[in-house]
């Protein structure tokens, strides 16, 4: 994981209006996103206008050096909201240079408050300007992060890996850890532009995640707002194995993080909670994502253990060979891997993680990927005829036996 300061990446800056200051700041992530710029536009403009009509706003296509028609789209769309287009330079797609670009713009403009959304989330509504922003304004928070209406299943790399390895590891119940939608203070982009870790990669659930611990560590304060509606964009699919890279991308991150800051998580022995706005809300009924047949979903635990078994009992030794063999075998309905196996695997693999090459962390992640299948399969079976309350008590009760187990990664951190 490659470590930076926030600097500056600005290539294209087109200020029309010669906007020098701003109270709010809406910053809209785009690349490649051409017409589906629009929805968040008109919300974007819609929220600031409707909700905030005696603060200044502004709102930033902070955009990744798209090669199609975004930058029009954005910036010839009707808007009475002013509008800036900032872009890093040819060749650099990364999204957390995107951030950067919009840090580094909203200290030049001294805005209060600055709310991020990607450009082209299609469930974006007016309302959640207000939402991610009037804590900041308020002074009641100085970040924000969202708390969706997730609808039953709809995310399962969440609720049985981030959600409690997050919370178990930093000490604080986010319930969704790395997403884009987020507000925060002025003073939080001044401490964010002074930080000089920030994990540089393709993967931006780490600039997220890395947001999260900065405000943790540094005792900011923190709220999560509800949302109301499921986060869904173009990119949403049905939930089967497609997820696995997904899967993989995350749980890399958070090995990392493991081994970038074991000074924050070896501190933390149990969680605080997190407080929760506007729950008070109607959620918006929306149909749930199509999820797999279970053989599906049994064929890839089969090829993805085929593949890997060899190196499985290399990296671990034989020591979760067991379970690793169970599922390689059993049927689907058979398939049973519960929560404190689950977390133990997670925990083992972790310290593993930190003393494999780069080739051998990718074996270890697509073997994990199997075993969190098994999960997978374990957690639909178990909660088919459960209400979506239940299912996320059940949540819940995932994340305290992770904060259990913690006990694997702390005890053996330091021996190895």
């Amino acid at each position: 994981m490659t470590l930076s300061k926030a600097k500056s990446f600005i290539h294209t800056l087109i200020n029309s209006d010669n906007i020098e200051q701003a109270d709010i700041i809406v910053g809209l992530f785009t690349y490649n996103s051409g017409d589906r710029t629009k929805v968040p536009l008109v919300k974007s403009y819609e929220g600031l206008t409707q909700t905030y009509p005696n603060h200044k706003g502004l709102i930033v296509c902070c955009d990744a050096n798209s090669s199609d028609d975004t930058k029009d789209v954005f910036l010839n769309s009707p808007s009475p909201i002013p509008r800036v287009y900032l872009s890093t330079p040819p060749g650099d797609n990364l999204k957390i240079h995107c951030l950067f670009n919009l840090l580094h713009f909203a200290k030049r403009l001294k805005a209060k408050a600055i709310v991020a959304l990607d450009g082209d989330l299609a469930s974006v509504k007016r309302t959640w300007i207000g939402r991610l922003a009037e804590p900041i304004l308020s002074g009641n928070a100085s970040l924000t992060v969202p708390f969706y209406h997730a609808l039953k299943f709809d995310t399962p790399v969440t609720n049985l890996l981030a959600y409690p390895l997050f919370r178990a590891l930093f000490g604080r119940r986010l319930r969704f850890p790395f997403d884009t939608d987020r507000a925060f203070s002025w003073e939080l982009n001044d401490l964010f532009l002074s930080y000089d870790r920030w994990p540089e990669s393709e993967n931006y659930q780490a600039a997220e995640m890395t947001m999260n611990l900065l405000a943790i560590a540094n005792k900011a304060r923190i709220c999560q707002s509800f949302m109301a509606t499921p986060r869904v964009n173009w990119q949403n699919r049905p939930v089967d194995p497609s997820m696995c890279a997904f899967f993989q991308h995350i749980t890399g991150t958070f090995f990392d993080f493991v081994e970038a800051y074991p000074e924050l998580w070896l501190k933390h022995n149990r969680s605080r909670p997190t407080t929760v706005t506007g729950t008070n809300l109607v959620p918006v009924t929306i149909s749930p994502r199509n999820i797999s047949p279970p053989e599906i979903f049994l064929n890839e635990i089969k090829t993805i253990t085929r593949q890997t078994s060899a190196s499985w009992e290399k990296i671990f030794e034989n020591k979760n060979d067991s379970l690793f063999q169970e599922i390689a075998t059993a049927s689907a309905s058979d398939i049973s891997v519960n929560t404190q196996h689950w977390s133990q695997i997670v925990y083992e693999s972790a310290l593993a993680y930190r003393r494999l090459d780069t080739t051998q962390r990718k074996t270890l992640l697509a073997g994990l990927t199997a075993v969190f299948l098994g999960r997978l399969l374990t957690w639909l079976r178990e909660g088919k005829n459960l209400t979506n309350s239940q299912l996320e008590a059940q949540t819940e009760e995932e994340a305290r036996i992770f904060e259990v187990e913690k006990k694997i990664l702390v005890d053996q951190w330091s021996a190895r």
